[in-house]
């Protein structure tokens, strides 16, 4: 602490005027009379220690000049509140350090405290020190002897003290109480009933359990010093407005029961940073609960190691969600080691910055007995780099537990991936039946009829439709077996029969992708199969030719005529004179009859729907989930099948079901609003996609988050999930990690969307890393046009003067606005004539930018 900027008294305090100097001084003891109290001690003591502080007032006065040097060569005079804000961090720093023996240090200071070793105790032959044993300690000695007296000797009744008895029932040893006593003397002359009890039951308040107690008290006696009403209350409640969860208190304070001693403007200042850095108000909560030690970080060492981590390209919001307890690690000692490691073994600053954005981690672990035994093995094993960039979570496995044993198996991609080839080894009808027995032929046609019916009865459809499309559904039947073969090639190759459960597990799949694409029209295409649904066009539209090219496809006609009935029974005034019953009840609410003509047109069998059977019991069901009244017209023309599901057999269930996978009862609103055909998604098809999804690395947890955001990804098909991780795994991008920040993006189509932006990047010079990494931090990108966003913002990113490294790192800008926020930025920037990295730039709030800008500009002048 002493020897900080090579000597304490470095700074010439000749610089500031004395009238300044002197009440500056009568500010640093105004702050640090507060602070000792604040952290537990006396009046008496904490008046004590200021009359014996004069050269460590001078020493913080010092640091305060150090730390606003332009200010004072510029002659401004500093507040009350930018003296605080200097000071109270720095003496944080100091009680974490030193903890109850920071007044000794204040009182001898610059003496640093020396170990307490008597005369009597030095080896035969060994000198004493030179110089004599130092003040504080003594003094500290004799504090401690008399409240280990105190706390523990018996009176002359032989009664134990109050303190003792009350601790022990709450399961503290003696010995335990003795070294709370020794490591913290003010705990002696704490009353039980004053200090101890009030906080002890406001602990068993908050969930923590009795057992837990102990150890709480043992890491942090200071707590019953505190408040109640002024200190600890006020803490817990602004925390819990930060999002810690209620129920997790206990978890927090057994980890780090320190949280709870540190000032409101402790706390504050570190969330502040906090944000600043790029982790959000959501995400600062559940940072809290996971590592709330976070908070006794230093506001200058978050900042420092804030802006190596930046230096390297990694994404510091990020990094701080996933592993904030990299913050808490030295920078020479612990960051800089491991990332100039990967560098000496020819790695890039971007793999690095790519591999720390996906396990931050290992710059936890110990570089000799971890990474550097596990990077020799590896290089044995014959893998390349490029698989270690992509999967840097190597590091932390068990070396002889699970990398050794598995790397002697030969497994060099995830199974579903061969899975997903061999389904997509031929195309559908280029299998030969003739491997297939005629008998197991038959059947399979006979299964693969039923689940067609059974698949259009739960569509909606009447028996009678669908019994008449299974007479004319030959070919497509013959279509849906060729597929039946395709999936299961090996099996028939190998003479072995299939299961109507596996039958089923294949085929419905494929019909549920199928009614996504093409909605009421499926039945059209399975009678005509396989000419696809031509134009509604009438005879009268046609030209001469194609009269006499051939008749008028039969499915046209048959949907027209369907939806002219449909239309005419919802529509046409009945002998009453009033519109029928589900007209009303649909125009009641809110529906116009534009709507319903719409909805009939799309979806001919709505127009069969019973008012009192179908209609009514599903929009009552949608009340109940929340869905507001207003909403129900949009979600019925969206969806009009849902009023032909049963309640009972498949929506209630579905609920359940994915309510139990983590979807908030409160968002089913949103959710059904997004996606309403979740509910008229089988068992089965949710299924087949969460496993889908588990399988590309979406973990149980993150599925239910996913789906309230992107409930569509259930629509998609099981086939083309597996084909965009495909893809994304091809490029180096963690399927998983994409599913969970980007969902949307396994919507798009890999060669109308994602080949064309990612060729978009690598004509331009970046490598497939770079791309990859991109990905990582915005794959939201493969969702702008690449006409009309990427191609503009590219052309004017190359007047800006920066590196493309840039772009790889903040890859976020092609999300901004070019006119709004990258141009006018930019002209500041330049107006100003200082330098800000392209993230910095851009993602800061406007009054971050400017205070930013202000900084460097005074900096430049100072």
């Amino acid at each position: 602490m002493a020897a900080e900027s090579g000597n304490a008294w470095s700074h010439n305090l000749r610089v500031a005027p004395g009238n300044w100097l002197e009440s500056e001084k009568e500010e640093a003891k105004a702050l640090l009379t507060l602070f000792l109290k604040e952290q537990g001690f006396s009046k008496a003591v904490a008046a004590r220690t200021i009359n014996k502080s004069a050269l460590f007032i001078d020493h913080l006065v010092s640091k305060l000049h150090s730390v606003h040097k332009t200010r004072y060569l510029s002659g401004q005079e500093l507040t009350t509140l930018e003296i605080r804000d200097a000071l109270n961090p720095y003496l944080e720093t100091l009680f974490e350090e030193f903890g109850e023996i920071l007044v000794d240090v204040i009182e001898n200071f610059p003496n640093p405290p020396i170990e307490e070793r008597s005369i009597e105790n030095l080896l035969p032959g060994e000198e004493g020190p030179v110089v004599p044993f130092s003040t504080p300690i003594t003094s500290l000695n004799s504090k401690k002897l008399r409240a280990l007296a105190t706390s523990t000797d018996d009176s002359p009744t032989e009664e134990v003290p109050p303190q003792i008895i009350y601790l022990t029932k709450l399961g503290m040893e003696v010995e335990v109480i003795e070294e709370v006593t020794r490591k913290f003397p003010p705990f002696a002359d704490y009353t039980v009933d004053e200090n101890i009890k009030p906080v002890v039951e406001f602990l068993l308040d908050l969930g923590v359990t009795k057992s837990d107690i102990p150890a709480i008290l043992r890491k942090r006696p200071q707590l019953c010093g505190l408040s109640l009403s002024e200190k600890l209350i006020p803490t817990v409640t602004f925390l819990e407005n930060l999002g810690v969860d209620k129920k997790q208190w206990s978890k927090v304070i057994c980890r780090f029961p320190a949280l709870l001693v540190y000032s409101r403007h402790k706390l504050k200042s570190n969330l502040d940073c906090l944000y600043e850095l790029g982790l959000s108000t959501e995400n600062r909560g559940k940072v809290l609960m996971r590592f709330p030690p976070i908070l006794s970080v230093g506001v200058e060492k978050l900042r420092d190691t804030a802006e190596y981590f930046h230096s390297i390209g990694v994404d510091v919001g990020t990094l701080l969600h996933k592993c904030p307890q990299i913050f808490g690690l030295s920078i020479e000692a612990n960051l800089k080691p491991v990332t100039e490691f990967f560098l000496e073994r020819g790695f890039s600053i971007e793999e690095i910055a790519f591999m720390v954005s996906r396990f931050g981690n290992f710059y936890t672990l110990s570089l000799s007995n971890n990474i550097m035994p596990k990077w020799e093995f590896f290089l044995t094993t014959g893998y390349a780099k490029s698989d270690l960039v992509k999967y840097p979570q190597y590091f932390g496995h068990s070396l002889e537990e699970r990398i050794k044993p598995r790397t002697q198996l030969t497994f060099p991609k995830k199974l579903f991936f061969c899975l997903a080839k061999l389904a997509e080894s031929s195309k559908p009808g280029s299998h030969n039946f003739g491997v297939t027995p005629a008998n197991s032929l038959l059947a399979d046609k006979e299964e693969a009829q039923a689940v067609l019916t059974l698949f259009l009865k739960k569509r909606g459809f009447s028996e009678v439709i669908a019994a008449r499309t299974m007479h004319k559904s030959a070919l497509f039947v013959d279509h849906l077996v060729s597929r039946l073969h395709s999936v299961h090639k090996t099996q028939h190759l190998g003479g072995r029969e299939l299961t109507t459960r596996e039958i089923r597990d294949a085929l419905y799949s494929y019909l549920e992708t199928l009614y996504e694409e093409l909605g009421d029209i499926l039945v059209d295409v399975v009678e005509n199969f396989p000419n696809p649904p031509t134009e509604e066009r009438s005879i009268e539209n046609l030209s001469v030719s194609t009269v006499e090219g051939g008749p008028v496809a039969a499915p046209v006609t048959i949907l027209n005529s369907q939806k002219l009935k449909a239309l005419g029974r919802l529509t046409d005034v009945g002998p009453t004179g009033k519109l029928p019953p589900l007209t009303i009840y649909l125009t009641e609410l809110g529906m116009e009859h534009e709507v319903i003509k719409e909805v009939i047109s799309k979806f001919p069998p709505f127009a069969d729907y019973s008012l009192d059977e179908k209609v009514k019991p599903v929009v009552e069901f949608l009340l109940d989930l929340g869905v507001p009244k207003s909403d129900i017209p949009s979600i019925l023309r969206k969806w009009p099948q849902l009023c032909g599901v049963s309640l009972s057999e498949q929506a209630i269930h579905s609920v359940t079901f994915l309510e139990n996978l983590g979807v908030d009862k409160k968002q089913w609103a949103k959710v059904i609003y997004r996606f309403p055909g979740i509910l008229s998604c089988t068992r089965l098809k949710l299924k087949s996609n969460l496993d889908c999804l588990y399988e590309l690395g979406l973990s149980t947890e993150k599925q239910g988050k996913v789906l309230m955001r992107c409930p569509n990804i259930l629509g998609y098909g099981v086939e083309r999930l597996r084909a965009t991780a495909e893809y994304f795994h091809s490029i180096g991008v963690d399927g998983g990690t994409l599913l969970h920040k980007c969902p949307h993006v396994f919507s798009l189509s890999i060669e109308a969307n994602l080949k064309p932006v990612t060729e978009f990047f690598l004509d331009r010079g970046f490598s497939i890393e770079e791309v990859a990494f991109m990905v990582s931090r915005f794959g939201n990108f493969y969702t702008l046009s690449l006409s009309k966003n990427i191609m503009p913002k590219w052309e004017f990113f190359l007047t800006m003067g920066y590196p493309k490294s840039d772009l790889v790192r903040y890859p976020q800008y092609f999300g901004c606005s070019l006119e709004l926020r990258i141009k006018p930025r930019h002209a500041l920037m330049r107006e100003t004539g200082v330098t800000m990295s392209l993230g910095w730039l851009l993602s800061v709030s406007d009054g971050d930018l400017y205070e930013i800008l202000k900084r460097k500009m005074e900096k430049s002048v100072g």
